[in-house]
């Protein structure tokens, strides 16, 4: 099914489709380098999880976020690394606050990993 399918089904924009399937969310397959597919059984199994297109937490919001960043950026295939360091760097912190909003008691762990240095050579910020 094409996104603009799904969209109309769903009665929901093509971007918010669009967006599902750039968090992971919704599972597609690309086709050629702007077109995507969804499996109409992927879309079933979607549904039946009973995802809710529905407000989330700001913190839930910014980890999808990083998630597909860091999807972007590894695919990217740039002779560069930095975009992809940086892009796994905030999907790290994003992970650690909703993990933070999930579970207070994780909140030492999260208290240590932001103490481990950057490694030496790396393109941190």
């Amino acid at each position: 099914m094409t996104v603009a399918e799904i969209a109309a089904e769903l009665k929901q924009n093509d971007q918010t489709i669009r967006n599902l399937i750039d968090r992971g969310d919704l599972p597609a397959v690309r086709v050629g380098t702007r077109r995507v597919r969804v499996l109409c059984s992927d879309l079933d199994a979607f549904l039946a999880e009973g995802r809710r297109m529905t407000t989330r937490s700001d913190a839930r919001v910014a980890f999808q976020d990083a998630v597909g960043a860091a999807n972007k950026a590894l695919r990217g295939g740039h002779e560069d690394n930095a975009p992809a360091v940086e892009a796994l760097r905030s999907l790290t912190e994003a992970a650690l606050a909703l993990a933070d909003e999930l579970d207070p008691a994780i909140s030492p762990l999260a208290d240590a990993a932001q103490e481990i240095p950057a490694e030496e050579g790396s393109n941190a910020t």
